[in-house]
């Protein structure tokens, strides 16, 4: 009885391995096929995640171009202005220019302070927005990384006792990690967007500082213009 209930099992093990054991080692050669398309998806994100943060530097040094632009043509008026008023004092009577010159000396005192506030003020705002927009690019990053080509192995597949399913898993699989990676060109947007309203911000800066010094250029030019008509008179 023992014998005829061992050969039974024996075919019903030889019968089992014989329809299905070869689907399991099928199921691996198959997940192997797709191995080419999961390379491909890997290097299609990646390249675009690169190009992106190539952009991203692009738009950020063009930045820095532009912001230095302004403050060069800042400095160029206020120096200009400096200037200005010290070739008036040299037309005049000392007396009327020599209290002059310690007004000029403390509003460009003032006007130095002022463009290391500015562009602190820049800086600091930029470092934050920069951060912020690697942070996005890592979080994308992140994503792809996540995905595991082993993951059809796991459970409750068994790829011994039953691996139809997981054949039909595998057969059904589609690599195609950009669908879950943001668009990188809107963080790209709004990077830039972010950009032209702090250079905004630094232009206004610049402004205002402007306006200050050529206000304090006039009043020290006025105090001069009236000593020398007192003088005339």
């Amino acid at each position: 009885m023992k014998t005829l209930l061992f050969l039974g099992l024996l075919a019903v093990a030889n019968a089992q391995y014989s329809e299905v054991r070869h689907i399991a080692l099928d199921a691996v050669d198959k997940l192997r096929e797709i191995l080419p398309d999961y390379q491909s998806a890997h290097d299609i994100t990646i390249n675009k995640l690169y190009e992106s943060k190539q952009k991203a530097l692009g738009e950020l040094n063009s930045f820095y171009n532009q912001t230095l632009t302004l403050k060069t043509n800042s400095l160029k008026v206020v120096m200009d202005a400096e200037l200005n008023l010290l070739n008036y004092g040299n037309t005049i009577e000392d007396w009327c220019f020599e209290n002059n010159i310690w007004g000029l000396m403390s509003i460009t005192g003032w006007a130095g302070n002022k463009y290391s506030e500015c562009i602190k003020k820049l800086d600091d705002s930029i470092d934050k927005d920069v951060a912020e927009m690697y942070e996005q690019f890592s979080v994308s990053e992140a994503k792809i990384q996540k995905y595991s080509i082993f993951e059809v192995f796991f459970k409750p597949s068994n790829i011994i006792s039953r691996p139809e399913s997981l054949a039909d898993t595998i057969s059904k699989l589609k690599i195609d990690i950009t669908d879950d990676i943001p668009d990188f060109d809107d963080i790209i947007r709004t990077f830039i967007i972010d950009l032209r309203e702090k250079q905004s911000q630094y232009t206004n800066c610049l402004d205002e500082l402007q306006t200050v010094f050529d206000d304090e250029i006039q009043r020290l030019r006025k105090f001069s213009e009236e000593c020398v008509e007192e003088q005339n008179n």
